[in-house]
């Protein structure tokens, strides 16, 4: 995709970006993508749900994979965009002293993710100087609305 490093993976061993240039980073990437989307003219016969990848020829592909953890081949990319802060056992899971300095640093004093499913209630991780948020608390594949949901309706996901 042409892409050395996308801002959401883990900087490479060793190397520490201030959080200001990650996020930088990841908004000019966010933005190229979607101008390939929109400076679009047609769709591949073979859509990206379907295949999956960074390199797919669907504009944007790079931005929905960027998203996702698992990979088209199985494996899981190292992403912290799209994950929760539960392991593979559902149990939470710690953030080192050292990402929280790097984030505190950065002016960040809470992170909010969902997506990975957990329970009835949001989870709440405080650690030392940053305090995480899960709250993705449905199951998609056994959610349904008791009747219509209608603009202004309240639903959580």
């Amino acid at each position: 995709s042409g892409e050395k490093w996308i801002p959401g993976w883990l900087p490479p061993a060793g190397e520490i970006l201030p959080l200001a240039q990650w996020i930088s980073a990841l908004d000019e990437f966010k933005t190229r993508q979607l101008a390939k989307v929109l400076d679009s003219t047609e769709m591949p016969k073979a859509s990206w749900s379907m295949q999956g990848g960074y390199d797919h020829p669907q504009p944007g592909a790079a931005l929905l994979q960027y998203m996702m953890r698992d990979m088209p081949d199985g494996s899981r990319q190292p992403s912290i965009i799209y994950n929760g802060f539960l392991g593979d056992d559902y149990q939470p899971l710690t953030l080192d002293l050292a990402m929280q300095h790097w984030l505190r640093a950065g002016g960040v004093r809470r992170v909010c993710s969902g997506h990975l499913p957990h329970g009835d209630s949001p989870l709440i991780l405080r650690f030392e100087e940053v305090v995480a948020i899960t709250a993705d608390i449905s199951y998609a594949d056994v959610v349904s609305w008791p009747g219509e949901v209608t603009e202004g309706s309240q639903v959580c996901e």
